[in-house]
């Protein structure tokens, strides 16, 4: 059996940084959706075939938004937390399939969205040619960049994750 566990952030919420730049997602949940009354994908998946990930991103803000959605690699963060933001992670096994390298085609999309639109992203990922016992576990983390806060001397980039 294997399962394919990927997380959307922040879960089918909206995303608020200032009125004019909120945002909502929505995971897509396919056929083969193990507990269909989670949030995220939980997928079981036979070997060898192609699966669709498809994430619904909503401007739910006053201005138009660019958003960019990536699949990215679970991993322990410092705080001993699950964390999904980071690209380059290194995995405990090498062996066993990384989420990322599953992705076939882009695994990090930008769109660009007006006021009170929604788009769907969608990312190809083909399951691990062999069954195993275990879960591949990985996440599709958005963030949308926000008005820049400027002074004399500070310039930070602000981002909504």
């Amino acid at each position: 059996m294997l399962l394919l566990l990927v997380t959307v952030l922040p879960f089918a919420t909206t995303v608020k940084a200032a009125p004019d730049k909120s945002y909502a997602i929505q995971a897509i949940l396919p056929d083969n959706q193990v507990n269909k009354g989670e949030s995220y994908f939980d997928l079981k998946v036979t070997p060898n075939k192609e699966q669709s990930l498809k994430v619904l991103i909503a401007n739910t803000g006053s201005k138009p938004i660019t958003v960019t959605a990536e699949v990215n690699n679970a991993y322990t963060a410092d705080s001993g937390v699950i964390g999904y933001d980071k690209y380059n992670t290194k995995l405990y096994k090498a062996k066993l399939p990384s989420l990322t390298s599953l992705v076939d085609g882009k695994r990090k999309q930008t769109v660009k969205l007006a006021t009170g639109q929604n788009k769907t992203v969608e990312f190809k990922v083909k399951s691990p040619s062999s069954e195993y016992s275990g879960i591949i576990l990985g996440g599709v983390t958005t963030t949308a960049s926000v008005s820049p806060t400027k002074s004399k001397n500070i310039n930070i980039k602000n981002q909504v994750r």
